[in-house]
C-alpha cells in the first residue's frame, strides 16, 4: 500500500514538474539564464539553472507570459552584478545583494562606437529573451 501511495506522489509530482515550461540559456562564457514559464500566466527570469517546484525567494526577474523582451546583461569580470533592462511589465527581485546582485540596467555605458555603429563592449554578455515566444540571443544575434 505504502508503494502505491509514493508511485502516486512521484507521478503527480513529475506532471507538476515537466507541466511547466523551462528553457536554460547558456552563453559563450558558460553562465547560465533559467526562463520558467508557469501555469498562471507568470514567467520567472532567474540567473543560473533553477529546477525548483517554488518561485525562486530572491535574484529573480518577475514577467508576464506574453512579455516581450528582457536583456540580462553582466560584466565577464564581475559574474554577480547582473543588469536587466526590461518594459514597465517585469519586476526586478532582488531583496539580499550578498551573493548576486540584480538590478535595472543603470545609465552606465554598455555599447561602443565600431565602424560608426554601437555596439555591445567586448567585457559585457548579453542574453535577450523573448519570453512569449520562448526563444532567446546572444549579443551577436545568434540563437541560444
Amino acid at each position: 500500500m505504502k508503494k502505491r501511495w509514493w508511485l502516486l506522489l512521484f507521478l503527480l509530482l513529475a506532471i507538476v514538474w515537466f507541466g511547466e515550461s523551462r528553457s536554460f540559456y547558456y552563453v559563450a562564457s558558460g553562465r547560465c539564464v533559467t526562463l520558467w514559464k508557469t501555469y498562471g500566466g507568470t514567467c520567472y527570469i532567474i540567473p543560473g539553472r533553477y529546477y525548483g517546484l517554488w518561485k525562486p525567494v530572491d535574484n529573480y526577474i518577475n514577467a508576464q507570459n506574453t512579455a516581450l523582451m528582457v536583456s540580462v546583461f553582466w560584466y565577464t569580470d564581475q559574474p554577480d552584478v547582473i543588469l536587466v533592462d526590461t518594459g514597465a511589465e517585469a519586476e526586478i527581485v532582488n531583496h539580499s545583494q550578498k551573493e548576486l546582485m540584480v538590478q535595472k540596467k543603470p545609465s552606465m555605458n554598455i555599447y561602443q562606437l565600431r565602424r560608426n555603429d554601437y555596439q555591445i563592449r567586448d567585457d559585457i554578455e548579453l542574453v535577450n529573451i523573448r519570453v512569449f515566444e520562448a526563444y532567446a540571443t546572444d549579443k551577436h544575434g545568434q540563437a541560444l
